[in-house]
């Protein structure tokens, strides 16, 4: 997968880098689910067939692993209602954490607006 250089994708790896270098030697990285990246890919002509199957392919390419359904679904859930959401997932001896961030650009002054239409004028 490509990088992407837009200012979500950049802060969540930024902040993604940063939290992963504080762990403690040995601990598995905590892996950041990027909503740009995801639903690029969901969205393609090409694209797999369900959102579960895009954010599957998603993570495979980041961390060279594959997840199972009930992960992938739950995952997927988060990302569909927009909310935080993270996984602990142990396979075969090891356990990684994978983490929905906050939707990018969501934060109470714009949900408003974008959602119920508040503060917006109305045209008559």
């Amino acid at each position: 997968m490509r990088e992407y250089n837009t200012a979500a994708s950049k802060r969540l790896k930024s902040l993604e880098t940063e939290f992963n270098q504080k762990l403690p030697s040995g601990v598995s990285p905590v892996v950041y689910l990027d909503y740009d990246i995801v639903a690029t890919w969901f969205g393609m002509r090409e694209s797999p067939a369900t959102v579960e199957k895009a954010i599957g392919d998603y993570l495979t390419a980041k961390t060279g692993r594959s997840y199972d359904t009930p992960t992938l679904s739950r995952l997927a859930r988060a990302m569909n209602s927009l909310d935080a959401e993270g996984i602990v997932v142990q396979k075969e001896g090891t356990a990684s954490c994978l983490v929905v961030p906050v939707y990018p650009g969501i934060s109470f002054d714009s949900f408003m607006p974008r959602v119920f239409g508040a503060g917006q004028p109305t045209s008559l």
